[in-house]
């Protein structure tokens, strides 16, 4: 198959390897070597060194996912403390200062510092409110529902902070992990292309050698239509349920669904989950849902036979 992600280059590379030792078979003593001395041999390690570059992004990323949906998971559980606040202070304080210095709830899908910033306000006034001692009818410390205290706050909110800290880092170990990934991608894609060439030098453009080369790119002009998909959590296996409208190309090969990882779907971050056979149009699955409030994105990709492919995003 010819290159269309990332994902593609182990089963395309794999094939340059197939032809390359046929082409050696039919060359006998003299193997075929491309520019540098390059063998089939380094060719393969250049295979093992991608394959395992992209199994380590496909780490991080899951270890990205996990960390994101801790703090997802945090932030829906402190979100509800500020409105509490609010109102215990609002009836406990009315008329005094506190009760207008309150701040407001931020939006929960606001970045860390927007998010947190009503949070430390609270934290500050929460202080102060334990200290007062002249408000008549209110006595000190001031404690929420189920007796959640200033110092149950504290430590809530430092989790949350440790939280984003870690996915900071996450995101770094990301971003290194698929820098060095891609590094090595144009060095194959220029070894597979100074392959064709050698193969058509060696042995012409009618030999069946060269006639059936593996491809490197989809032949142009035909790019399938993209399916209709829709996604669910359903409840009753825990799981996403993916559908989609059948394909109705002729020269289908599959569908693959894809993830990014994120809200808004990423192609250049995107992981192969699954590849699901042309007559089946469902798939179930926990791929970036590994715990409560876990937010991901999914794509399926009609893939024809020939390597081209196209997606919608679910």
């Amino acid at each position: 198959m010819p290159i269309s992600s990332i994902n593609s280059y182990i089963p395309t590379m794999q094939a340059f390897i197939e032809h390359w030792q046929q082409v050696n078979a039919a060359l006998g003593a003299n193997p075929l070597r491309l520019k540098d001395a390059y063998t089939i041999a380094l060719f393969a390690d250049a295979l093992t060194a991608i394959q395992n570059a992209i199994t380590f992004v496909e780490g991080r990323s899951g270890a990205r996912q996990f960390v994101a949906g801790q703090r997802d998971q945090q932030k829906a559980a402190i979100a509800p403390r500020l409105a509490q606040f609010r109102a215990s202070v609002r009836y406990l304080l009315t008329g005094t200062v506190y009760a207008s210095s309150l701040p407001r709830a931020p939006d929960i899908s606001r970045s860390e510092g927007v998010f947190l910033r009503p949070f430390d306000d609270m934290a500050v006034l929460w202080t102060r409110i334990n200290d007062e001692e002249g408000v008549t009818g209110f006595t000190p410390p001031l404690q929420l529902i189920n007796d959640y205290t200033l110092s149950d706050f504290t430590d809530e909110l430092q989790v949350l902070r440790s939280t984003f800290a870690a996915l900071v880092s996450a995101d770094t170990d990301l971003k290194i992990a698929r820098k060095r990934r891609d590094v090595l991608l144009p060095t194959a894609r220029t070894r597979m292309l100074q392959y064709r060439a050698a193969v058509l030098a060696k042995f012409g453009p009618d030999n069946p050698l060269t006639l059936s080369l593996p491809k490197y790119t989809p032949d142009p002009g035909s790019t399938p239509d993209p399916v209709n998909a829709s996604g669910i959590w359903d409840t009753s296996i825990n799981q996403a349920r993916l559908n989609w409208t059948p394909s109705t190309n002729p020269r289908l090969d599959r569908y693959e669904i894809r993830q990014s990882g994120a809200a808004t779907y990423k192609t250049k971050e995107e992981s192969n989950v699954a590849n699901v056979v042309r007559t089946v149009t469902e798939f179930v699955t926990t791929a970036g849902l590994v715990v409560p409030g876990a937010v991901n994105c999914y794509k399926v990709y009609v893939v024809t036979e020939d390597g081209n492919e196209a997606g919608r995003t679910r």
